[in-house]
C-alpha cells in the first residue's frame, strides 16, 4: 500500500442499515489503525451474516481486494484477533451463485451436523421468474449407498435463507471417507432443474476440501463457509 493512502470499508451481508463504515486513511506497508465499529444486529441474527472488508484508495471507487469471513466461524463473545488475507477482488465472484454451508462434527456422539444457511446469485437460466430452490443434500461414506436429506421450499427468491440443521450418524474413523453433496433446484420448474451444486469432503480440492477438513480438525466448533456452485 505504499503511495496514495488506502482505506477499508465494511459491511455485513445481508446488510443491516444503510450506513457506510471506512477506517481512517492508511500509508504504507505495515498501517497500524485502532478504528470501531459498530453494527445494530442482535445475538441470534449473527450466525447467518458474513463481513466483508474491502480494501480501497482513499479517493477512488475502483477496489484492490476484499477479505471476508462468516461470522459462524467467530466466538465473538470476546474481543479475537483475526488475520485475514486480502483476495483480489473479482467481480464475476460477485455474481456467481454461493451457498452458506456450516459444518460440525461430535465425536462423542458421532454426529455431524449441516447447516444449510442461505444462498445468493441463484437464478434459473433461461428464465425471467425467480425460481423456488431447495437445497438437496447426500452423505455418502465409503462405496455404501448415499444418505438423502433436504430442506424446505423458499418461494421466489435468488438469495434464500434457510438456516436449517440437518443431521447425519458419523463414526470418528468414517470422517474422511465421506463425502457429501449438496445440490440446489428449482422446485417451480418442470423436472426441478438444477441451480448449481457443490461437493465437500476431505480428499476434495479448494474450498469444499478446506472445509471438510477444518471441521474434522476442530470437533465440536462450527465452520461455516460460502461453497461456489457449478451447474
Amino acid at each position: 500500500m505504499d503511495g496514495a493512502p488506502s482505506v477499508v470499508r465494511l459491511y455485513l451481508e445481508p446488510a443491516v442499515d444503510g450506513r457506510t463504515r471506512q477506517s481512517e486513511p492508511m500509508r504504507g506497508p505495515q498501517p497500524a489503525l485502532d478504528d470501531t465499529f459498530k453494527f445494530p444486529v442482535s445475538w441470534d441474527q449473527l450466525s447467518g451474516r458474513t463481513l466483508r472488508l474491502e480494501l480501497r484508495p482513499e479517493d477512488c471507487t475502483d477496489i484492490l481486494g476484499e477479505a471476508r469471513i462468516a461470522l459462524a466461524e467467530l466466538d465473538v463473545a470476546t474481543p479475537v484477533d483475526i488475520w485475514m488475507e486480502v483476495a483480489k477482488f473479482d467481480k464475476e465472484r460477485q455474481e456467481r451463485p454461493e451457498l452458506l454451508i456450516s459444518l460440525s462434527y461430535l465425536p462423542s456422539a458421532g454426529r455431524m451436523t449441516v447447516v444449510i444457511l442461505k444462498g445468493r446469485n441463484l437464478y434459473a437460466p433461461d428464465s425471467k421468474d425467480l425460481p423456488d430452490p431447495c437445497a438437496k443434500v447426500s452423505l455418502a461414506v465409503g462405496e455404501r449407498k448415499p444418505k438423502k436429506k433436504k430442506s424446505t421450499t423458499k418461494r421466489g427468491t435468488s438469495a434464500p435463507e434457510w438456516h436449517e440443521p440437518l443431521t447425519w450418524d458419523l463414526a470418528e474413523d468414517e470422517v474422511f471417507e465421506s463425502q457429501l453433496v449438496v445440490t440446489v433446484v428449482n422446485c417451480r420448474a418442470q423436472g426441478h432443474p438444477v441451480l448449481g451444486s457443490c461437493v465437500l469432503g476431505a480428499g476434495q480440492k479448494g474450498p469444499g476440501g478446506a472445509q471438510w477438513r477444518d471441521m474434522a480438525a476442530h470437533p465440536r466448533k462450527t465452520v461455516a463457509l460460502w461453497q461456489p456452485l457449478r451447474a
